[in-house]
C-alpha cells in the first residue's frame, strides 16, 4: 500500500476532533494534538500510525460523498 502524506495532513488539519481519531484509529489524542502542532513529526510517524489515518480520512472521504449524493437524489424528488 501507498501511504499519501497529503491525506494525513488533510485529515489533521480538518475538523474532526483528537478524541473522534483516537476512537477511531487507537492513536491517542496526545500524539495527534503533537503531529497537529508539529507538522515536521507527520514525516516521522510510524507507517502505522499513517495507515490509520490515512485509511480514517478514506472513509469520512467516502462517507461525505455518500452524503452528497443521497442530498442531490433526494432533491431531485422534491
Amino acid at each position: 500500500m501507498i501511504i499519501d502524506i497529503e491525506k494525513v495532513k488533510a485529515l489533521l488539519v480538518s475538523s474532526a476532533t483528537g478524541y473522534n481519531i483516537e476512537l477511531k484509529t487507537g492513536i491517542s489524542r496526545t500524539q495527534i494534538g503533537n503531529y497537529r502542532k508539529h507538522s515536521d513529526k507527520v514525516m516521522k510517524m510510524s507507517l502505522e500510525n499513517a495507515l490509520k489515518l490515512q485509511e480514517l480520512y478514506d472513509e469520512k472521504e467516502a462517507h461525505e460523498k455518500h452524503l452528497a449524493i443521497k442530498t442531490k437524489e433526494e432533491n431531485k424528488h422534491v
